[in-house]
Order: structure tokens, then sequence, then C-alpha cells
């Protein structure tokens, strides 16, 4: 994991409790992935499916999912690439402040 990533599990007990609780609230459950996959479809779609498996398990369940890149890091076209294999409704990236 390189050094700017977060560094937390999605599978943590207290990170699953944190995802029920934002839900609870009415939010979205949304992505920032790992630094890599912007060039990483694999690894997108590995990370996309593990937050969506997490959620499920704890009872959150969203009709789209969400993205935003970290450190706003985006290829054109591999990163929309990799979202879209991921089934990702929407990348925020761009519209970024």
């Amino acid at each position: 994991m390189p050094a700017r990533d977060s560094g937390y599990e999605i599978g943590y007990p207290a990170t699953r409790s944190l995802i029920r609780e934002i839900s609870h609230r009415g939010h979205e459950i949304c992505l920032s992935p790992s630094l890599g996959t912007f060039r990483d479809r694999e690894g997108m779609v590995r990370e996309v499916a593990r937050l969506r498996l997490v959620c499920s398990q704890e009872g959150v369940n969203q009709e789209e999912w969400r993205s935003r890149m970290r450190y706003l890091r985006r290829e054109t076209p591999t990163t929309a690439h990799g979202l879209s294999a991921a089934d990702m409704a929407y990348d925020s990236t761009l519209g970024f402040a």
C-alpha cells in the first residue's frame, strides 16, 4: 500500500460500524479508490466489489455507487474504463472544486 493511501481496511469492525452509521444517517457510501487504481482496471473492479460486499454484509444497499479519485488522480480514458468495468454510476473527480 502506498504511503499516501489510507491504511484502514474496509473489513475492520470500526470501518463497518462507520459504514452502517453513515448509511443510517441517510448518506451515500462512496468509494475513494486506492492511489494506483487510476491505471489498474482489475484493481478498481476488486475494490468496488469489496466495498459492495462489505456494505451488503452490513445491510447497506444502494441503487447506485459513486467514486472520486484520491488526489484527483485520473488518466483518460484508462480511469473511466476501470470505473465503467466496476459498474460505477459516476465519478466526481473532475467536478471537484
